[in-house]
């Protein structure tokens, strides 16, 4: 296999670029969009829109079954009024129901609601009027918030606004209002009436689950929510010009006790205070700047415990603090991370494929600042941290691995796109690392081009120059010097009504590194072809039944040994009671540590809602596995449970599970359990208590062990948090945590315990 220079890579970007730039369609036909109004002169004494004032609004009707019949009558009727005043955005829901007993009108948090068994209604917002990117907004007849940024083909990011909704149920339903302020979002900086998008939709959830929208849906576009919304313009102009700024002042007071010896017992630790300050400044509607110290301060909830047992890669863990996830999707770009690279997803597994971006990579930053905006067709970021300590994850062909350094880094992102038509775009990103004798770049180039509304082509390359100091390559067994490396990939998807395919081609050179992002393999070359064909019902007991497969091929670089052949096929049905039964057959041929494994796997994965109440998942794999520390076949049983509980409108009890284990020629080799229990009372919207508990169990045999093995690894952690969240912002978490650990045939012991009090507050200048 030939490697491809980084010359010939930027050739064929621009190629492609020139030749999809003139062919992408249009994606608005020319029509006179709807006008939205200014509420402003019908406002209630309260400045805020009452009963009269939604008369005047503009009036949607979502008489459109979007799921699981295409295009069909709505089985209820959903009216939505939307409006603006000086300050906001406004929409009205008037949600009606056969049977408003059958609600389901829970108590969550923030964002934590679940799609899937909530009554809600939500907003596609799109500022721009280009179908790039857009705000939803979710409210749930609970009064529960949540927002996300979409970007096509159905992704989406977090984000965090202040905005608020309101929700009451009804004789013949329940209503939503939402006010979203201009001050929480991006707009244009234009003097003339605005163009937005919108695409209103509801969730009806009950023997089956029923999206209803205003719009008529093509089905052979796969860009739906943001390409297929609807035009609309503003009744007058938009006061975009005034800029305004907000800080974000937090306190955290803990006291942590230890022990310092198995003999002795806990150490009462002295109490500590420290601070965090994050500050953001609109410099104009569509440019934002923001900074913070101290950052983590927030961290109040532990993430999901994942396998770690028989891992070869570095696991990957989802970014949870709010200065890295507001604003940083602007650095998303296609990654090296595809193709059928490992097993399928279980409830304690996450992924990416924003490979080059990774802000978990800023481990423990004693400061960063950042500036993100979309002006006009060009979106732009930039950001630089200082962190104290520095993650670095070594890649390799079979394997990875992951250690920190106790010398800081200063870090930086730069991110720069050009949306050539309202689908199509192409865009560079820049990264940078310097810091004790360490220094990582990379350069990446890249678009999507959108050939037709059901088919698109995406492209990226990448050059790499890394630098390794002593302390490093000596940590990690490696020569110490400069290494550097290139990738390309190449993939064209199609989505039609009834099938969709895919075909993704690519090539990583051994010494390509992404050290601020999340590249746990290099120096191979891989081709991974996708099918799915689909039938849809929309009055049988089926509402869908799928047949899939696809095929990975991966093969080391410089015409190295084939690294992986996996083919897979699939077949799975919807059907009522919100179920879906899947089965999966892959054959694999693994190469690891100079030998190729034969393996066979099968796969269930089960989910369902037999009652309102109550939600279950399965995903259970058996067959053929491999053990990486003694490089030998053996049989894999993998059984990953997930429950939740949601009797009443205020408790809620979640537990997900993982049970794994291998078996090769002399007995049982480990067997590993590991839980993760969460159970919430939610007084309202705003408050809660939850207690939360973690553990694992790990068994080995030593004696079928090449090397020194314990026996036995349990850990448990607790935690018991109250907490208060008037926004993403202002907040108050007040608890204590335990953490508990037992090895061999010794008793769990108590190892630590944590009291804390944290308050954050948002000041709006």
């Amino acid at each position: 296999m030939r490697r491809p220079t980084v010359r010939a890579a930027i050739a064929l970007w621009f190629i492609a670029t020139a030749t999809f730039a003139l062919a992408a369609p249009p994606t608005q036909p020319a029509s006179a969009p709807t006008t939205i109004p200014d509420l402003t002169p019908w406002l209630g004494g309260s400045g805020k829109p009452n009963a009269g004032t939604w008369r005047h609004a503009t009036h949607f009707t979502l008489d459109n079954e979007w799921k699981p019949g295409h295009n069909l009558p709505a089985p209820v009727a959903t009216d939505v009024f939307v409006g603006y005043t000086k300050t906001a955005v406004w929409v009205h829901y008037v949600a009606s129901d056969p049977h408003p007993d059958d609600i389901r009108a829970t108590y969550r948090r923030r964002d934590n609601f679940s799609p899937l068994v909530d009554d809600y209604v939500a907003m596609v917002f799109i500022p721009s009027g280009g179908p790039q990117w857009g705000y939803q907004f979710v409210c749930t007849a609970g009064g529960t918030e949540g927002d996300v940024l979409r970007r096509q083909v159905n992704q989406g990011f977090t984000f965090d606004a202040i905005w608020y909704c309101s929700a009451k149920l009804t004789q013949h339903g329940y209503t939503v209002t939402m006010q979203i302020p201009f001050r929480s979002l991006s707009f244009p900086q234009i003097s003339r009436p605005q163009t937005w998008r919108l695409f209103l939709y509801r969730s009806w959830p009950r023997n089956v689950r029923y999206w209803m929208t205003h719009v008529k849906l093509d089905y052979d576009d796969n860009c739906k929510r943001l390409c297929q919304s609807e035009v609309v313009r503003t009744e007058t102009p938009i006061d975009t010009h005034g800029s305004h700024f907000q800080l974000i002042p937090a306190v955290t007071l803990a006291r942590t006790d230890s022990r310092p010896s198995p003999d002795s017992g806990l150490e009462r630790g002295n109490p500590g205070v420290s601070g965090g300050l994050d500050a953001r400044w609109a410099i104009r509607s569509d440019l934002v700047w923001s900074a913070t110290l101290n950052p983590n301060f927030s961290q109040v909830a532990p993430d999901v415990l994942q396998p770690t047992v028989n891992q070869r890669f570095a696991l990957y863990y989802p970014e949870n603090r709010p200065f890295f996830n507001r604003g940083t999707w602007v650095f998303n770009t296609p990654g090296f991370n595809f193709g059928l690279s490992g097993p399928k997803q279980t409830p304690f597994q996450s992924g990416t494929n924003n490979s080059f971006v990774d802000t978990r990579q800023i481990a423990d930053p004693h400061w960063a600042s950042k500036i993100v905006g979309q002006i006009g067709k060009h979106a732009l970021g930039a950001l630089v941290a200082n962190d104290s300590i520095t993650n670095i994850l070594m890649p390799g062909e079979q394997a990875s691995s992951l250690q920190s350094f106790d010398f800081a880094t200063h870090d930086a992102l730069l991110r720069y796109r050009y949306d050539l038509t309202g689908r199509s775009a192409i865009g560079a990103l820049a990264t940078v690392r310097r810091g004790g004798g360490y220094g990582s770049d990379l350069v990446a180039v890249g678009g999507n081009w959108q050939i037709d509304p059901s088919d698109t082509l995406t492209i990226q390359t990448a050059h790499s120059t890394t630098t390794y100091p002593d302390e490093v390559a000596t940590t990690f067994g490696i020569a110490p010097g400069t290494v550097t490396g290139n990738g390309v990939v190449a993939s064209f998807q199609r989505t039609r009504k009834n099938y969709n395919a895919s075909l993704s081609a690519g090539y990583v050179a051994p010494g390509f590194r992404a050290d601020l992002g999340y590249q746990p393999q290099v120096g191979f070359g891989e081709v991974h072809p996708e099918f799915e064909y689909d039938w849809y019902s929309s009055s049988a007991w089926w509402q869908k039944i799928g047949v899939g497969g696809g095929y990975d091929w991966v093969q080391a670089a410089d015409r190295g040994p084939v690294l992986d052949r996996k083919a897979q096929a699939y077949a799975f049905v919807q059907t009522l009671g919100q179920t879906q039964v899947g089965l999966f057959i892959r054959h694999e041929d693994q190469f690891f540590a100079g030998r190729t494994f034969a393996l066979d796997q099968q796969e269930l994965e089960l989910q369902t809602q037999p009652t309102s109440w109550l939600w279950l998942q399965l995903a259970a794999t058996g067959g053929d596995g491999v053990d990486y520390v003694g490089a030998r076949k053996g049989a894999l049983l993998s059984i990953a449970p997930s429950v939740t509980l949601t009797p009443g409108r205020h408790l809620k009890l979640a537990f997900v599970g993982n049970f794994e284990r291998l078996n090769v020629s002399g007995g049982r080799l480990y067997t590993a359990d590991l839980y993760d229990l969460r159970l919430a009372w939610y007084f309202n919207s705003r408050m809660f208590a939850r207690a939360i508990a973690q553990g694992q169990d790990v068994r080995r045999n030593p004696a079928l062990y090449p090397t020194v093995t314990e026996s036995r690894k349990r850990t448990l952690a607790t935690q018991l948090l109250f907490g208060y969240e008037l926004n993403p912002w202002t907040s108050l978490f007040v608890g204590f945590t335990n953490n508990y650990l037992g090895t061999g045939d010794v008793a769990m012991l108590q190892q630590g315990r944590t009291y804390f009090l944290k308050v954050s507050y948002a000041l709006q200048l």
